[in-house]
């Protein structure tokens, strides 16, 4: 029985130090998304939601085939360059691209 008690105690106990790592992690997640949000609305007001709905003046490219040249882009930078602080702005251009994406396939 005390084995039982011992047993209890020691899962409780890993249990209790798990739950503040994800409550961290979960601050973090939602922290880096609010910027990225952040980021993705500011350059859609200045640029006039031109990624999702393109002028189409000189290039003819659907949406989705623009939005898919400019992560390759973000990528070759990337691979160039690596991934540093000059570069952590490349970062979170490519995760707004990828969730701009994300909704031109969703339209």
């Amino acid at each position: 029985m005390s084995d039982t008690i011992h047993s209890m105690r020691y899962t409780e106990t890993w249990s209790q130090m798990d739950q503040p790592k994800v409550n961290i992690r979960e601050q973090q997640i939602r922290g880096v998304m609010a910027e990225i949000t952040s980021l993705l609305l500011s350059k859609n007001a200045a640029y006039g939601d031109s990624a999702l709905t393109p002028s189409n003046i000189f290039s003819k490219q659907p949406s989705i085939e623009g939005i898919k040249l400019r992560i390759d882009d973000k990528l070759t930078r990337i691979k160039n360059k690596g991934i540093t602080d000059q570069t952590e702005d490349t970062v979170s251009d490519l995760i707004g691209y990828l969730v701009l994406l994300k909704i031109a396939l969703k339209e």
